[in-house]
C-alpha cells in the first residue's frame, strides 16, 4: 500500500506534467496548424473534429482535468477546516471536471456556432470555470491562511483569485472586439493553470 507521503507526490506530479504538457502541446500544435495565430484563435481549435493530432491535446485535458479533481478532494483532506468550509475544494475539484469535459467533447470546427452535441456540451461544460477557478482560489486561501503548511501561499492564491475574474470577463468581451481573442483567452489560462501549477510543485517538494 502506497504511504501517504508517495501518493500525494504522485498526484502533484500527474498535474504538473498536465499542465506543463497541455502548454507545451499548445504551442507545438499551433505551430503546425495553417493559419492558427495564438493571438486570434482559441485553444479549443486545436482539439476541435477533425483537427491535426488534436486527440494528443484533449487526452492532456483529460488527464490533468481528472488530476485536478483529485487534487481538489486532497486539498479538503489536507488544509484545516477553516473558513467557507469545502467549497474552495471543491470549486477547484469543479473546474477540473470543467477541464476534464473540454477533452472529453471536442468542439466543433472553429469553435464559435457548436453543431454536434459535441459541440454543445464543450461549450456548455466549460461554462463553469467562469465561476469555479476565481472562487475556489479565493475560498482555499482562507483555509491555507491556517495551515502552517500552506499560510505563505495564502495571499498569493487569493490576489490570483480575484484578478481571474476580471481578466476573464475582460478577455472574453474586450480582446474580442480587438481581433485578439486567443490572447483574451490565454491570459486568464495562465492563472487558471499557473496557480493549481505552484500548489502542486508545493505538495510534490513538502508532501
Amino acid at each position: 500500500m502506497l504511504k501517504q507521503s508517495t501518493f500525494l507526490k504522485l498526484i502533484s506530479l500527474s498535474i504538473i506534467l498536465g499542465v506543463v504538457g497541455y502548454l507545451v502541446l499548445v504551442i507545438y500544435l499551433g505551430n503546425l496548424k495553417p493559419g492558427y495565430s495564438h493571438l486570434t484563435d482559441l485553444v479549443s481549435e486545436l482539439g476541435e473534429k477533425g483537427s491535426f493530432r488534436g486527440y494528443w491535446l484533449n487526452a492532456v485535458l483529460m488527464w490533468s482535468g481528472s488530476s485536478l479533481i483529485l487534487f481538489g478532494v486532497l486539498l479538503n483532506r489536507l488544509l484545516p477546516p477553516g473558513r467557507f468550509g469545502k467549497w474552495g475544494p471543491v470549486f477547484i475539484s469543479a473546474f477540473g471536471g470543467s477541464v476534464l469535459a473540454g477533452g472529453l467533447f471536442p468542439c466543433d470546427p472553429g469553435c464559435i456556432a457548436p453543431v454536434s452535441l459535441s459541440g454543445h456540451l464543450h461549450a456548455i461544460l466549460g461554462l463553469p470555470a467562469m465561476l469555479t477557478v476565481p472562487l475556489g482560489f479565493i475560498l482555499v486561501s482562507f483555509r491555507m491562511k491556517e495551515s502552517s503548511h500552506w499560510h505563505n501561499l495564502a495571499l498569493f492564491i487569493r490576489v490570483s483569485g480575484f484578478l481571474t475574474l476580471p481578466l476573464m470577463i475582460i478577455g472574453s468581451s474586450v480582446f474580442p472586439a480587438l481581433g485578439l481573442m486567443g490572447l483574451g483567452q490565454r491570459i486568464p489560462l495562465l492563472f487558471q493553470l499557473g496557480v493549481p501549477l505552484i500548489m502542486a510543485v508545493r505538495l510534490y517538494k513538502h508532501p
